[in-house]
């Protein structure tokens, strides 16, 4: 008989990549009978995989919405009746003890440095993120110690957990099939990801003015998190150099990478995204666009050693701009980069080296008692 196991998410959606595309592949392609909890926004639709059953509820309106959801997703998982829970946000924590209760397995993915992030959070008053924090880390640290398992996105993210139960699943991507294009490429720089200040959105925008050639276009794609942000951007984006695309599937996504010049990742130089490895890094690198990327001695070590991009300080628009000119300037150069980097990635920074782990901890939780 088959193990069924659910991913449960209450912010992600149902397609995510690392709960989804990954997991949720991976574990059906292993003979699990795989389940997925997740929201979906109003309008979209989903057409699963063979293996894999996705149920959904409406994504909810408002943070508070959703955490207050996150207390009574349970009753969900209980119709689902899995062996294996696998939660992938920090406000399912507190659902923890009543999974335990019902028999159920738990596995807590940590996708980011949470105490970290609590301290950038622009909702969360200045004076009362250090008490949310201690909070936090006080509920995680219980819940932890009656989960199965722990998943940790980073080596830096795994130290704050047990090591007898805790494994490094790392945020490297599944090799693209689309690759960079032979023809000569449109001059477009890309962006993939959530839209925040924190992201080095503004910093994009700024960059492209200060190239001043109307015939150099920046594509985003991604979907807002912040009021202001948005507004800034409607009001700014007077240029057509710019497109706002939205939140579009992965595979269209990628597919415009094969006309890019280089993929932008400037994350500003916080706790949480200094030690991150965003996928978008392994996404760009896989599809053989060389990177701009935020300077950030975590990232060299990746970028410098396999020469697959340019590295800038993420604050200062005109070192982004000056690298994109050098792109453009030195095409062959650049592709050179794209190649080493999906070389690198088909090497080395892959799914196919870190589904091992995840299946490995499968087993193992699954063969303890209790």
């Amino acid at each position: 008989m088959k193990s069924r196991v659910l991913q449960l998410t209450s912010a992600h959606r149902w397609n995510d990549v690392r709960i989804y595309q990954k997991y949720a592949k991976t574990l059906a392609e292993q003979d699990y009978d795989v389940h997925v909890l997740a929201p979906l926004p109003d309008g979209e639709t989903c057409n699963c995989d063979p293996g894999i059953t996705v149920h959904v509820f409406p994504m909810p309106s408002s943070r508070i919405r959703r955490m207050l959801g996150a207390l009574f997703l349970w009753r969900r998982v209980r119709r689902i009746n899995p062996a294996i829970v696998h939660i992938h946000d920090p406000e399912l924590l507190l659902t923890t003890y009543v999974l335990r209760m019902l028999g159920y397995k738990v596995i807590y993915d940590v996708h980011e440095d949470y105490p970290e992030k609590i301290r950038e959070k622009g909702w969360i008053p200045r004076w009362m993120r250090g008490c949310v924090r201690l909070v936090f880390m006080g509920i995680e640290s219980l819940s932890c110690r009656i989960c199965s398992g722990v998943v940790a996105a980073t080596d830096h993210i795994a130290r704050r957990y047990h090591p007898g139960k805790t494994v490094v699943v790392r945020n490297y991507t599944m090799l693209n099939s689309a690759e960079k294009s032979s023809n000569e490429p449109h001059v477009s720089f890309v962006y993939a990801g959530v839209l925040s200040p924190l992201r080095g959105v503004r910093e994009m925008l700024h960059a492209i003015e200060l190239l001043d050639n109307d015939s150099v276009q920046l594509d985003i794609y991604g979907h807002f998190t912040d009021r202001k942000l948005r507004a800034w951007v409607s009001e700014y984006k007077t240029s057509a150099n710019v497109n706002i695309h939205g939140w579009k599937e992965r595979d269209e996504v990628i597919a415009h990478y094969s006309t890019s010049a280089a993929g932008l990742v400037l994350l500003h130089p916080t706790g949480t995204y200094t030690q991150s490895l965003p996928i978008k890094l392994f996404e760009y690198m896989a599809s053989g666009l060389p990177v701009i990327a935020s300077d950030f001695p975590y990232w060299r070590d990746i970028i410098e050693s396999e020469q697959c991009g340019l590295m800038v300080d993420p604050l200062d628009t005109q070192a982004i701009a000056d690298a994109m000119q050098w792109v453009m300037d030195n095409p062959d150069e650049a592709a050179e980069m794209g190649m080493r980097g999906r070389q690198a990635v088909a090497d080395r920074y892959n799914w196919k080296s870190e589904r091992k782990t995840l299946l490995a901890l499968y087993q193992r939780v699954l063969l303890k008692s209790g």
